[in-house]
Parts: C-alpha cells; sequence; structure tokens
C-alpha cells in the first residue's frame, strides 16, 4: 500500500503542478488545451521525434538527402496521421479516423512540401507507373495500421515479418528500388518487427516508431540543412533486440542487438542480410 500511495501522490503533485484543480469562471476546471498546440509544445515534439528516431541503415551515405533535386515519396502511410500517431491517439486503438481529424498536425508528405517545396515533393500511394529515374532520391514510408493492447497483437504461430501483414508495401518498394535512385524506407511500427526484405531493398532505413503529429521532425534528420551539410544527427538507439527472421527463437536469431544505431558520417556498411520465403506458420519452439 506504501508503494501505491507514494505513486499516487507523485500523479497528483503532477495535476496540482499543472493546474488541473484551478477552477475559475473563465477556464473551467481545467487549464486552457490550446497549449498543447502551442508552437512551444510543438517544438518540443518535433525535438522528441528528432531524438527518438533509430538509424538502422545508411549503405553509403545516402543519408542526408541534400534540399536540390526532386523527391518521390511512396506508401500510404506518408500521408496518413492514423498511421503516424498510433494508438492512444484520438481513440483508444487510434483507428476509425482521419488525417483531418489532427488540425494541429502534419504528416511526413506535407512536411517535406513544407521544408522543400511543393513543386519539388511528389507522391505515390504505392509507386505504380512512376518514372523513379526523374527524382534524386525515393523516400518509402511502410506504416501498421493502428492498434493499441489486444486489437495489435502478433499472435502465434502468425510471423513477425511486417510484410507477410502488409504486403502492399513490399510490393510499393520493388516498384521504386534498384532503379539506380537512392531510396530510404521509413517504418512506422509499435515494435521491432522482421524487416529483412523491405531493409535489402533500401539503401537507408529508419525505424520510426510512431512519431505522432511532428512530421517535421522526419524531414530534420532525412535531409541537410541550407548547406547541405547535417543540420542534426541520430541519436536514437534500440532499446529492443531487433528480429532477424519470422519467428522469434527462444536464444539468437537477432539482426540488431539493444542499444544498436547508426550516427551520420559514419562509414557503416550494412550489405545484404538473410532473406527467405515469408514463414507461414511459426514452430512451437519460437515461442
Amino acid at each position: 500500500m506504501s508503494r501505491i500511495d507514494d505513486a499516487v501522490s507523485r500523479i497528483i503533485r503532477v495535476k496540482l503542478k499543472s493546474g488541473l484543480f484551478d477552477a475559475s469562471p473563465a477556464t473551467g476546471p481545467h487549464p486552457d488545451a490550446s497549449v498543447m498546440s502551442s508552437p512551444a509544445a510543438r517544438e518540443l515534439a518535433r525535438e522528441a521525434v528528432r531524438k527518438s528516431l533509430v538509424l538502422l541503415k545508411n549503405d553509403g551515405g545516402v543519408l542526408p538527402f541534400k534540399r536540390s533535386g526532386k523527391i518521390l515519396v511512396v506508401g500510404a502511410g506518408a500521408d496518413s496521421l492514423p498511421m503516424q500517431s498510433g494508438g492512444w491517439s484520438l481513440t483508444w486503438q487510434g483507428d476509425n479516423t482521419k488525417t483531418s481529424e489532427y488540425p494541429n498536425a502534419e504528416t511526413l508528405l506535407a512536411s517535406m512540401r513544407k521544408s522543400l517545396g511543393a513543386d519539388r515533393v511528389d507522391y505515390s500511394a504505392d509507386g505504380t507507373g512512376v518514372d523513379v529515374s526523374k527524382y534524386s532520391g525515393v523516400v518509402m514510408v511502410a506504416a501498421e495500421q493502428p492498434y493499441a493492447e489486444m486489437k495489435g497483437d502478433i499472435t502465434f504461430p502468425a510471423p513477425l515479418r511486417h510484410s507477410a501483414r502488409y504486403p502492399q508495401d513490399l510490393q510499393a518498394l520493388d516498384r521504386v528500388s534498384g532503379k539506380g535512385v537512392p531510396v530510404v524506407t521509413v517504418l512506422y511500427s509499435g515494435r521491432p518487427v522482421a524487416a529483412n526484405d523491405l531493409i535489402n531493398r533500401s539503401d537507408a532505413f529508419v525505424a520510426a516508431w510512431l512519431p505522432g503529429t511532428e512530421g517535421q521532425g522526419i524531414v530534420d534528420l532525412l535531409f541537410a540543412g541550407a548547406d547541405d551539410r547535417p543540420a542534426y544527427d541520430f541519436a536514437g538507439r534500440l532499446s529492443f533486440d531487433w528480429p532477424a527472421g519470422d519467428c522469434l527463437p527462444q536464444q539468437g536469431g537477432y539482426q540488431f542487438r539493444r542499444g544498436y544505431g547508426l550516427s551520420l558520417g559514419g562509414g557503416s556498411r550494412l550489405g545484404r542480410l538473410p532473406e527467405a520465403p515469408v514463414t507461414m506458420a511459426c514452430p512451437a519452439e519460437s515461442r
């Protein structure tokens, strides 16, 4: 009980300091909610995005992209705030919502057009019929549908591979990769997932988790500053091991271990990762 009392008292102190118990005829029992969309709050959220992204691959040092040239953006998640925010957002599971219901937020696509200029950023949800050679770079967004607990579970014996649940992401990536134009894939997910097939088709790969409302935080890291030098560097590191295969073995079998994460200019080369056909059902020993 003493532990519970201590936890509750900490919560109450935070609420007192934030003014949640201050009532007045003007504001009612809660503080002005507009503070959540204030420039200061949004800038802090943008910083949080920058510091949370984990760079898993950057072969050839393709990141950051220069601001010159034209960029192709691919993937339904690139223009979806529900996918960018995930569960526990506007609704419990984060579903049954649409981008227009997030008035004080920006998708990655909107942020890129705002930062680079709308005429320099083209968008194709699935990459069909696009001449990739016209672009200096491609940004592909692979994304999970929003979920919270229970509904987002990957239940045994289902595989952990992202493209087993979202084959359209792999299909879109196949349409734009290997064309002589550098491709960076940004993955929106609430967890590490097997993604060697996506990583192999990408020159750079970023685990963006669920960045929420501030797409500009992603742009800050994908693109150089005005002088073509990195304005920011990747600081995020994995807090969980990242699976190598479709089924999670009891020991080993991880592609990236906890604490892994690249910085720009490190000169690393990941190369091709092991890739096998999709496992339809995981064996019992992988539970």
